[in-house]
């Protein structure tokens, strides 16, 4: 059966309960604190599956929330602990009516003894839910609630939240709609009055009440700012999830952001940033989600992690997946929340099995259980016969295969999180089967040439492939050892149908009627190997059937798929692959240059390169990839080219005779029409004084940063509508 605990480290920790001690009792005055074993604190009971934030109440007792993403179907509440160790539920959290569900995160009491909560809607996965969540504010009289009020709603992710001086100060893990050049996640801090009522949030950078922005440049964990903590000066520190790194914040009298900066980061002691708290001497501590640990950052923003543990359940003590710590009666208390099964079958299939092995075996048979969501319809509901609701997998099987049912719902199932089932997640199963059927079909197509050498793209191909593939094969070990399934399936989609289909097949392929050398094909069916090991657990029957046609196989003797093991060299080369992302983006905008320009591919293009060509080694690629003439270097680009940077290089395509001038020019006069129309609008905002000595600082950054950037596409455009028009 699945247990929840809160811990304790010799500083404090929460899993189901765990503790560890601020200080250790044999430390020495001036000695640094050893890292520290922690113990666990209390168990929880099971209408508690996934502890997370904590606050202390105004009589001095522990207050946890339990938003219960897990498992949806109990309802989120707030549990109780008192200080010689009682536990019990207080309340369940008034639900959004529109959802019916309450997910609260983190919790922050006033002096007045009124409890804030901020509700994450969007662990329920369901639409209706998307940019529902809320600030609540719950008064109480005589320990009974009395009045809840909605502070804010309509926000995308809130998490963390803090009281400072009448004011809340919320993190939001995700910002969506603000969109940053980079791609990369934004995320940011809200700052509400206290008594606000009814703020309407849309999550847009016009957000009034938004006080700063972070962005998360880990592209492997794209979630933003969650812990959040002000020290006695009143500087604000938030931590990045993503990046393992903690911002302060730092403000004037009015509360408007004057430095929000990088204070402490060092991914080898700090991980992920989840929850945080401070002590009295100002050391702050930090949940380390991902690495099963709690660190701790001192006043000079020196990190040292002081308690890990290896993936366990918490039963003993072990910190699982900690959440959010709290300093507690001289403890660090910490929350933390892994057998596979559904919520619903728990005692019907777990507890029996737990009860047979102590009854058959004397022990345990498992540690860790593994909750998988719940199938259900559109509607939210479990699907049952009575409701016929459920479609049948017979049917589902003969229209979209067995691979495709399989892969299209794991696809969709992030571990623990309910599925809400369309047949588009089979479909797209189906869809990449095909596209596995495909790519297999045209490499066993080819023929093999063993009069001719490999040519120097199919050798830079094979050489990026195989650091890609080891790449991601070492990320997917990682995924599964921490049962993150949907995940480690999505990096192995990504790498067949985007690195291998995509890139990697066009540049080996050869021309019209033309052999392949045997060294690129050998590559090949080696690449599409270890492609069948890495699919073979979410897609087993297309895998097998292909894997066994690669090459003569005997069956009879058991020669399976199944049973093969995948040998991978481990070795990656970075900077190579990291060098072929700039190649890629180069080939992007030449191929978005012929769309744009109506240019057919059988019309060979020039490529000149201002400066130094960063990528001059991948040359061969380039050139076959977009059929280019020629690729040089110049100190100016020719007149009439169309131009693209990728990073700080700027590329050029001479475009002569290739296009209809007075079609372009009447295209790019259009498009300076609408640019200058957006500029203008900015500039209206701008010059409006009332929104310049209102609006944070975040906002009128990101405005101006627009002015710049229409600015800056404006004289592009006039610069090449002149060219043109000269030409």
């Amino acid at each position: 059966m699945k247990k929840y605990y809160l811990l304790s480290l010799i500083s404090a920790s929460l899993i189901g309960a765990t503790c560890i001690q601020c200080t250790s009792p044999k430390q020495k005055s001036g000695e640094n604190t050893l890292p520290q074993k922690s113990e666990l604190f209390v168990s929880l009971p099971d209408y508690c599956p996934t502890p997370d934030g904590m606050a202390i109440a105004p009589n001095g007792d522990l207050i946890l929330a339990c938003p219960n993403f897990a498992d949806i179907t109990q309802p989120a509440c707030l549990m109780r602990i008192t200080k010689d160790g009682a536990v019990s539920k207080w309340l369940d959290v008034p639900v959004l009516e529109e959802t019916g569900w309450a997910s609260p995160m983190g919790l922050a009491f006033n002096e007045e003894g009124d409890l804030f909560i901020s509700d994450n809607q969007g662990w329920s996965g369901a639409e209706k839910a998307k940019n529902k969540g809320r600030v609540l504010r719950l008064k109480f009289e005589n320990d009974q609630l009395k009045e809840t009020i909605t502070v804010a709603s309509g926000m995308e992710h809130p998490n963390g939240i803090r009281i400072r001086n009448g004011k809340l100060y919320v993190t939001q893990s995700s910002l969506s709609q603000i969109k940053d050049p980079s791609g990369l996640l934004v995320s940011g801090v809200y700052c509400f009055d206290m008594n606000d009522r009814d703020i309407a949030v849309t999550n847009t950078s016009a957000d009034q009440n938004l006080l700063t922005t972070v962005i998360t440049k880990n592209p492997e964990v794209q979630y933003g700012l969650d812990g959040i903590v002000f020290n006695e000066a009143g500087d604000l520190f938030v931590g990045n999830f993503g990046d393992g790194a903690i911002h302060r914040i730092k403000m004037d009298a009015e509360g408007k952001v004057v430095s929000n900066d990088v204070w402490a980061q060092d991914t080898t002691q700090l991980r992920t940033t989840d929850g945080m708290c401070i002590d009295d001497k100002g050391n702050i501590w930090v949940a380390d989600f991902s690495a099963n640990a709690v660190a701790r950052v001192d006043k000079d923003g020196k990190i040292q992690r002081i308690a890990q543990s290896p993936d366990c359940d918490g039963s003993d003590g072990g910190l699982d997946q900690p959440g959010e710590p709290i300093v507690w009666n001289g403890q660090v208390i910490v929350s933390c929340f892994d057998l596979v099964t559904g919520p619903d079958i728990i005692f019907f299939w777990v507890a029996r099995m737990i009860m047979a092995g102590y009854e058959y075996e004397g022990k345990m048979p498992f540690k860790n259980v593994y909750f998988t969501g719940i199938v259900r319809d559109k509607l939210g509901r479990k699907m049952s016969k009575s409701l016929g609701n459920s479609p049948d997998p017979l049917e589902l099987i003969d229209k979209y295969g067995a691979d495709g049912v399989r892969m299209g719902m794991m696809l969709a199932a992030p571990a623990g999180n309910d599925i809400l089932f369309d047949d588009a997640l089979c479909e797209q199963g189906r869809n990449f089967c095909s596209k596995i059927w495909n790519a297999f079909r045209l490499i066993k197509g080819w023929t093999v040439d063993d009069n001719i050498q490999a040519p120097d793209a199919a050798k830079l191909a094979v050489h990026w492939f195989e650091s890609k593939q080891n790449e991601v094969a070492a990320e997917v070990a990682d995924l599964f050892s921490k049962y993150r399934l949907s995940e480690a399936l999505m990096a192995v989609y990504k790498l067949f149908w985007d690195e291998f289909s995509s890139w990697y097949l066009e540049m080996i392929k050869p021309a019209y009627g033309q052999g392949i050398d045997r060294t690129t094909y050998s590559a090949t069916l080696c690449f599409l190997d270890n492609l069948m090991h890495l699919l073979h657990p979410f897609m087993p029957f297309i895998t097998e059937e292909l894997w066994q046609q690669m090459y003569e196989r005997n069956a009879e003797e058991g020669e399976s798929l199944m049973v093969s093991a995948l040998s991978m060299d481990t070795y990656v080369d970075t900077a190579f692959v990291a060098q072929f992302e700039v190649v890629k983006g180069v080939i992007s905008n030449i191929r978005s240059i012929r769309l744009q320009k109506n240019i057919a591919q059988k019309e060979a293009l020039d490529l000149q390169v201002l400066g130094e060509n960063p990528v001059a080694e991948f040359n061969a690629v380039i050139q076959k990839m977009c059929n280019l003439s020629s690729i040089t270097v110049v100190e100016s680009k020719a007149e009439g080219a169309s131009s693209f940077m990728v990073g700080t290089t700027e590329y050029a395509v001479p475009l002569g005779n290739m296009i209809d001038v007075e079609a372009e020019i009447a295209r790019m006069e259009a498009e300076l029409k609408h640019k200058e129309g957006f500029l203008q609008g900015v500039l209206k905002k701008l010059s409006n004084e009332k929104f310049v000595n209102n609006a944070p600082a975040a906002v009128l950054e990101m405005e101006r940063k627009k002015q710049a950037d229409a600015e800056s596409i404006i004289s592009s455009l006039k610069e090449s509508i002149a060219a043109l028009k000269k030409a």
